[in-house]
């Protein structure tokens, strides 16, 4: 598998009508072989790293994006049915633990902020139309775990994290989950404002002491809640 698995994206990610190449079944085979070593082999890490080392992320498109898509949201399925299982649930959290490792080392931007959908925020192009049909609960340490998750990465994909508590059975997740719901909205309101900020009111900040001050020091405070745009923003604004 540790060759099939990046020939088989180098096919996926450079060759246009690919399907020519290889068909659904043999593309299927290789995730679900890839999926059942993610949550059943003692020993993750092989896995994970074969998933991101093999990755081009200068060739990436929306096929190689549908394929993590599903991975990760197979992990959540096994997440969501591990109700009665402990076991099951901390070591899903561990492949997000691992997979958070890998997409934020990933250089590209662009790349790196679609792919937080592996966290919890996707549930693949196909699948169950209503997962409340399902029966599923959480114990406050499960929730505690989606909440630093979603607090983190949800703001990225809003709409997805709104859909996803939805199907995860919101009544389940609340109280605790309006937490990350509460960041998320904070951090997509500062975005807008801080990029605005800097987009078109740059020279006139720059021209006042206080008003630099102040932005700087507004854009450090979000640093530190996490927000990785602030921290491009304000490095771009002190070098220019």
């Amino acid at each position: 598998m540790g060759k099939i698995y990046p020939y088989i994206l180098s096919i996926v990610s450079c060759v246009e009508n690919y399907h020519e190449y290889l068909d659904v079944y043999a593309i299927s085979e290789v995730k679900s072989f890839v999926e059942k070593e993610m949550t059943s082999s003692h020993d993750i890490s092989p896995v994970i790293d074969l998933l991101f080392s093999s990755l081009d992320y200068q060739k990436m498109n929306s096929d190689i994006y549908e394929l993590y898509d599903d991975i990760s949201s197979y992990v959540l399925g096994v997440y969501f049915d591990g109700y009665n299982n402990a076991e099951v649930r901390r070591r899903c959290e561990e492949i997000i633990k691992c997979m958070e490792d890998k997409i934020n080392s990933v250089d590209n931007e662009k790349v790196r902020n679609r792919l937080y959908t592996m966290f919890f925020l996707t549930l693949g192009k196909f699948h169950m139309h209503d997962w409340n049909e399902l029966p599923t609960r959480y114990s406050y340490r499960d929730k505690m775990f989606l909440n630093k998750v979603w607090s983190k990465y949800g703001w990225y994909h809003f709409k997805n994290l709104i859909y996803i508590i939805d199907q995860l059975h919101i009544k389940e997740l609340l109280p605790q989950v309006l937490i990350p719901l509460n960041i998320s909205l904070g951090k997509l309101k500062a975005n807008k404002i801080i990029t605005k900020a800097f987009l078109d009111f740059n020279d006139e900040i720059k021209s006042d002491n206080d008003l630099t001050r102040a932005f700087e020091e507004f854009l450090q405070l979000l640093v530190e809640f996490n927000m990785e745009e602030a921290a491009v923003i304000l490095d771009e604004f002190r070098i220019h």
